[in-house]
């Protein structure tokens, strides 16, 4: 009995119906899908029309872009992505949809969620590290044959910028800060800038945000720093709200017993050199100009 057959078009049609409700794709993602379809020579146990094992995939691929494009199903970026649909879409929305596996952080977290006016020279993106992510990678195109995933790329444009894209051994559970915008959570950002001042505008400004919003986001500073909070974590974010800021907790004494039976000598910010200037009840070195 013959094998059925499916054209090459409608295949795409059905590939591109299943990207999720994503509102773009790579370039590559389209090329290596026409490469495994040259590969197999059928898609569903159907005889692909269109696909022969003398294919040029360039050619093919170019065939196919004009097809979506002409039919509105595509925008061209003029870059390495397409989006789906007519729609316009922001820089950050495309990021996280070209890029399924991490959550926009640091300075651009910031801007989202009101904390700065500062934007970021390009778009923070977090992800976990490639160890991490290839195993990610192995289980999703496991799960879902045809589709792929791509490690986020510092050379790609998106509209107007790059990816500032950072690999973290731990990343946390990003928040949905709108259909299709993962973030970082607000307590874990506040955390984060303690331990990367300078991806924040500067501990000077990540000092003026905690003296603006910390109270307002006390609860989730105080869970996120609970289960993600190192010592030295829980010593620094301490000395702020209790002292700096004069906010107390049941959290936040425990953070300080912890810190006195610890002893020995902890620098506020870790680039900085030792200063002299220091708290005894929480054990720090004030090594910033701020607390000359």
């Amino acid at each position: 009995m013959e094998k059925k057959k499916i054209d090459i078009f409608e295949v795409v049609l059905i590939w591109l119906e299943g990207l999720d409700g994503r509102i773009a794709f790579l370039k590559s993602e389209l090329i290596n899908f026409l490469k495994a379809l040259k590969n197999s020579k059928s898609f569903n146990n159907k005889k692909i029309i269109g696909m022969r094992k003398n294919t040029n995939i360039n050619r093919k691929f170019n065939e196919i872009s004009e097809f979506l494009l002409s039919r509105t199903l595509i925008k061209d970026s003029n870059h390495s992505y397409f989006t789906i649909g007519t729609k316009s879409y922001g820089d950050i929305e495309i990021a996280c949809s070209l890029y399924q596996i991490g959550y926009i952080s640091y300075s651009s977290a910031m801007y989202l969620y009101g904390l700065t006016e500062q934007k970021s020279s390009g778009i923070d993106f977090s992800t976990p590290a490639r160890s991490v992510w290839k195993k990610y990678k192995v289980s999703y195109e496991r799960e879902r044959k045809n589709y792929f995933l791509h490690y986020p790329s510092e050379n790609i444009r998106i509209k107007s910028n790059y990816l500032n894209v950072y690999a973290r051994s731990v990343t946390y559970i990003p928040t949905q800060f709108n259909a299709n915008t993962r973030v970082i959570g607000i307590g874990d950002l506040f955390l984060e800038m303690i331990r990367y001042p300078a991806l924040c505008g500067g501990f000077t400004n990540v000092m003026k945000i905690y003296e603006e919003s910390a109270l307002l986001y006390l609860n989730d500073i105080v869970q996120a720093t609970n289960v993600y909070g190192s010592d030295i974590d829980k010593c620094r974010i301490g000395y702020i709200l209790s002292v700096h800021l004069n906010i107390i907790n049941s959290s936040i004494l425990k953070w300080k017993a912890s810190s006195v039976s610890r002893g020995g000598s902890r620098k506020l910010l870790s680039s900085n050199p030792y200063s002299p200037i220091y708290d005894d009840e929480w054990c720090i070195s004030l090594n910033h100009p701020i607390f000359d």
